[in-house]
């Protein structure tokens, strides 16, 4: 089920999330600490068999081989027919959305960390309580920082939708550590057009910084977005690997295999007893991938990618 958010109604979602961030009142069902690890049983749901998961259920599964007794994978299709085992997990780990929904219908009562979402995915579309999420965003922080070395740019901008914009103090705080400005601006759904908000915020800005906004960056608007901003000769900033090889200058994101380590790192420590305090986590392992062409064309002078990396690697997770 999709939810459709009115702004007071989604104010009032933000206000409450920040509320179980500060406290860490989420709250999560407990898993026996006592359990010896051969009696642990974990249930892996994938929304679909891609290539992405299963590289991330891999690492998982040589990560956690010795810390739990059996590991079971199955696809969302498959969740009615296993609808019993699932009910005696000790932890349920879900892969993308669509699993994610189909098990928060089921009333199990089991833990769960729901992984492959978006930022924008957990603001617009929430998990049920009790459940941990593990979003494929960087932390802004780090991708501010990744954007400024990366491009040089003192004024970066930020196109969101009106459901994931930033808080604006929250967001001028982080951009004032790294000496950069960042000019946000919202994209009304009743106004969509993707290619022509970038020109104009191009026209404010030294550059553009993508995030994750299926109403933003997708098949139909990439294109023109990354052509605008080329003939601005303005350099774009991604979350996405395939942008960069489309004609943006960089990426920070993070690889399956780094999720999959993730994933694994926040169920051993459920398994062990230590349930998440917060309703959510970032991103804690990233990778880089720049476009050397892009950069030549633009003429800008790229770092070398180790000092980029250990640059961002000091602000910690």
């Amino acid at each position: 089920m999709k939810y459709r958010w009115s702004p007071g109604r989604l104010r009032a979602q933000l206000l409450l999330l920040g509320l179980f961030w500060l406290t860490g009142a989420m709250g999560s069902i407990l898993v026996d600490p006592d359990l010896a690890p051969q009696d642990r049983v974990l249930w892996i749901v994938s929304s679909s068999d891609n290539p992405f998961f299963q590289r991330s259920i891999q690492q998982i599964e040589n990560r956690l081989a010795d810390q739990v007794g059996q590991i079971v994978s199955i696809s969302s299709e498959q969740i009615e027919s296993r609808r019993e085992g699932l009910a005696d997990a000790s932890l349920i780990v879900t892969l993308g959305a669509r699993a994610m929904r189909q098990l928060g219908g089921l009333d199990l009562e089991r833990p769960m960390l729901h992984a492959y979402l978006t930022r924008y995915q957990y603001l617009t579309d929430p998990p049920l309580t009790d459940s941990h999420s593990l979003l494929l965003d960087q932390p802004m922080d780090r991708v501010l920082r990744f954007d400024h070395l990366l491009s040089g740019a003192r004024r970066i901008g930020l196109l969101t939708s009106e459901e994931a914009a930033y808080n604006p103090t929250e967001l001028k705080e982080k951009a004032a550590r790294e000496g950069v400005e960042v000019i946000q601006k919202t994209l009304r759904s009743d106004h969509a057009n993707p290619v022509a908000a970038v020109r104009r915020l191009l026209q404010q800005s030294d550059n553009l910084l993508a995030v994750p906004s299926p109403g933003i960056y997708n098949r139909k608007t990439l294109k023109g977005i990354l052509l605008a901003a080329y003939r601005l000769r303005k350099p774009v900033i991604s979350y996405s690997p395939s942008h960069v090889r489309a004609g943006a200058l960089g990426a920070l994101y993070t690889t399956p295999e780094q999720i999959g380590r993730q994933i694994a790192e926040l169920s051993l420590n459920w398994l062990q007893g230590n349930p998440p305090q917060r309703p959510y986590s970032l991103a804690r392992y990233f990778a880089i991938e720049v476009n050397q062409r892009v950069a030549e064309s633009l003429d800008i002078q790229l770092p070398q990618l180790d000092q980029l990396h250990e640059a961002i690697r000091k602000l910690g997770p």
